[in-house]
């Protein structure tokens, strides 16, 4: 009889384990599917939007690179193009990235901290100037990446600091020769 107690009882243990699991298990399928108003949504602050405007000139400054100049011009037939030398070849397609990875940049948190030599924003880790068909200029300043290297710090002139996600500032920071078509494809283009 004695036996069959401690039988009875690891029974009842195990059906509370199960059910306990059973209870987790539901717990987290209910969770997955939330309806997208009970999912906290992360806010965001547009630093630059350039929607569908067509750009015309793109600049841009760097802390790694200080001594070399960035500064390419679109012409009318869309073709960028080196402004201190125009016989350096312009890889297009990576100039034509650039633009289209700046064209909505987004700030997902305000930072009150004025400590800007902290945040690597003075000196600046690199400052972008974009300049817009209309003639409207637009700055997005860049500064260190966050501890967790999750975010970079940057700014956009209105005077706040954001924490920057998924920054394309990486796309900017080389060395110019990164920024020419070495194989000429786009030269033997332009001449046929």
């Amino acid at each position: 009889m004695k036996n069959n107690r401690g039988l009875k009882l690891l029974l009842l243990t195990l059906g509370v384990l199960v059910a306990a699991g059973i209870a987790v298990l539901i717990g987290s399928i209910v969770k997955k599917n939330e309806t997208p108003d009970e999912v906290q949504v992360e806010e965001t602050y547009p630093v630059v939007v350039l929607g569908d405007q067509r750009v015309v000139h793109l600049e841009w400054t760097l802390r790694d690179y200080p001594d070399t100049v960035y500064s390419f011009t679109k012409d009318e037939h869309e073709r960028w193009h080196y402004d201190p030398d125009p016989s350096f070849n312009v890889e297009h397609t990576l100039l034509a990235s650039l633009v289209g990875y700046t064209r909505t940049t987004n700030g997902y948190r305000k930072i009150e901290s004025r400590d800007m030599q902290a945040m690597g924003l003075e000196p600046p880790a690199g400052t972008i100037r974009i300049t817009l068909e209309s003639g409207e200029v637009l700055t997005l300043i860049y500064g260190n990446m966050t501890s967790s290297g999750e975010h970079q710090y940057g700014m956009n002139g209105d005077g706040n600091v954001y924490l920057l996600k998924n920054t394309v500032f990486r796309y900017f920071n080389k060395p110019l020769s990164d920024f020419e078509d070495v194989e000429g494809k786009y030269t033997e283009e332009a001449t046929e």
